[in-house]
């Protein structure tokens, strides 16, 4: 029902998503860090720190894809907190 009914809309003005919104709070939170990262302070947002990445001016809202990429670009294939936590954005 909820899927049908998506009753988690977004507050920011002039967001599409304000009307439609969404089945879920986390798919909101997901949508509010993904799309506007600077309306409000929800999670982290994480900066990749390898020294030969060329996406080093990119900012990732969402820990999964972060790690996606970790592991994609720079094949790491576990990425533990202490990895997440020394690339939290400031």
């Amino acid at each position: 029902e909820q899927r049908h009914k998506k009753p988690f809309k977004c507050d920011v003005a002039d967001c599409p998503r304000r009307i439609e919104g969404f089945a879920t709070p986390n798919d909101l939170d997901r949508h509010k860090r993904s799309v506007h990262p600077g309306s409000q302070t929800i999670g982290n947002r994480y900066v990749c720190q390898i020294g030969p990445c060329k996406n080093k001016e990119k900012i990732w809202p969402r820990a999964d894809n972060f790690k996606a990429h970790l592991k994609r670009v720079h094949m790491k294939d576990t990425v533990s907190d202490e990895d997440l936590e020394s690339c939290i954005y400031k």
